[in-house]
């Protein structure tokens, strides 16, 4: 998870894929998204989304229930 721009985020991807090109890893296309946090992603059978909680002025990433391709 990445705090900042959409730019930064596309940067830090290019980053990423010259650290893992070395070692003969790619990041996959088909499994490699960029998404906002407040619409959530699933990530090892978990949704992460962004809540607020109460009496905090800052949002926080939690997982919720496991999603329903895990309980199949």
């Amino acid at each position: 998870m990445v705090h900042g721009t959409k730019e930064h985020v596309e940067e830090l991807r290019g980053q990423v894929s010259a650290v893992l090109a070395p070692m003969g890893l790619v990041l996959s296309p088909g499994k490699t998204r960029i998404v906002h946090l407040a619409d959530g992603f699933d990530f090892l059978g978990f949704r992460i989304v962004w809540m607020r909680k109460r009496g905090r002025t800052r949002g926080t990433s939690i997982p919720s229930s496991p999603t329903s391709r895990s309980c199949r």
